[in-house]
């Protein structure tokens, strides 16, 4: 599991695999988050950006960080995979 950044925000590094032909978001829908809020998180989240060209949404299995979920891994084109926790949306 990868350590957190100076920030207090867990990255993911090569482990995350290689790199999008697109942006995309991962929003964990395993046990822990999906009982914290991780389906609001997501449908927030695709509500957001919407029709974006490059840029897809979608759930994913665990991300190994449970104690602090919801959490979402973002892969942007030419930049490293990162992993947001603690995410909540905007209505809780």
């Amino acid at each position: 599991m990868p350590a957190p950044t100076s920030l207090g925000q867990p990255t993911v590094g090569s482990a995350g695999g290689a790199p999008p032909t697109e942006s995309e978001v991962l929003v964990c829908h395993a046990g822990t988050c999906r009982r914290r809020g991780a389906e609001a998180v997501l449908a927030e989240i695709e509500e957001l950006v919407g029709e974006m060209d490059g840029c897809t949404v979608r759930p994913s299995g665990c991300q190994g960080y449970c104690s602090i979920g919801p959490n979402a891994i973002v892969r942007a084109r030419g930049k490293p995979p990162r992993v947001h926790v603690r995410l909540r949306s905007l209505e809780a």
